[in-house]
């Protein structure tokens, strides 16, 4: 589904994107993702993705108001990349920066 060439690394993430201009109605769709490799307990991947889901939840509005001005299809996965556990804290602050990143790339490849 993700075009390999559209990701970015903020660790302790890795960011897969896709934007679609053909619909004329706003959408997008959020994924995450814990590799069992890296955690082996079930409980540990899940801690990890409610915490990912809540970042995402409590500062959405970042990225969300801006592009539903421009009617942008937006699809995005967040990876968890790091080998250990990271404090919320900077797993939020870390959440802000990919969707202030996200942001400015699909503002930027629109044509308006």
């Amino acid at each position: 589904m993700f075009s390999i060439n559209q990701s970015i690394l903020i660790y302790p993430f890795k960011i897969v994107w896709e934007i679609q201009h053909e619909s004329s109605k706003f959408e997008y769709h959020f994924g995450v993702s814990v590799a069992k490799r890296n955690f082996k307990k079930a409980v540990d991947r899940n801690l990890i993705k409610r915490r990912m889901r809540e970042a995402f939840r409590k500062n959405k509005h970042i990225l969300i108001s801006e592009i539903q001005e421009y009617n942008i299809n937006l699809s995005f996965m967040v990876i968890y990349v790091a080998k250990d556990f990271v404090s919320y804290g900077e797993m939020e602050s870390r959440m802000k920066k990919i969707l202030v990143r996200l942001k400015e790339i699909s503002l930027k490849r629109t044509d308006f």
